[in-house]
């Protein structure tokens, strides 16, 4: 396994993962970071009226603050800047413990 890594960066990867994948990207991502490790991550909030894919069916669960303190356990939400487009989208720094 490759790592460990100090800085990830999720250009809206992790909103288009179906909900029941979520967890194992999580762990992809921690299993490769060094403690400290930063992920930098832009996503889609949960309104499915402005879904631009709707094949893609998680898009109605969103991604909120809370799903990403349950399924990125051991990181800490640093950052969490809302985004400036017409959707519903958001900016979050992501902190591993050390």
């Amino acid at each position: 396994m490759p790592g460990p890594f100090d800085l990830f960066f999720d250009l809206s990867c992790y909103c288009g993962i179906p909900l029941h994948r979520r967890d194992a990207y999580a762990a992809g991502l921690t299993g490769r970071a060094a403690p400290g490790a930063r992920l930098l991550m832009f996503a889609y909030g949960g309104d499915a009226q402005h879904n631009p894919n709707p094949e893609i069916k998680s898009w109605d669960a969103g991604v909120t603050a809370d799903e990403l303190r349950t399924r990125f356990a051991g990181w800490e939400i640093v950052d969490l800047t809302p985004g400036t487009n017409q959707m519903p989208t958001f900016w979050v720094t992501l902190r591993r413990d050390s």
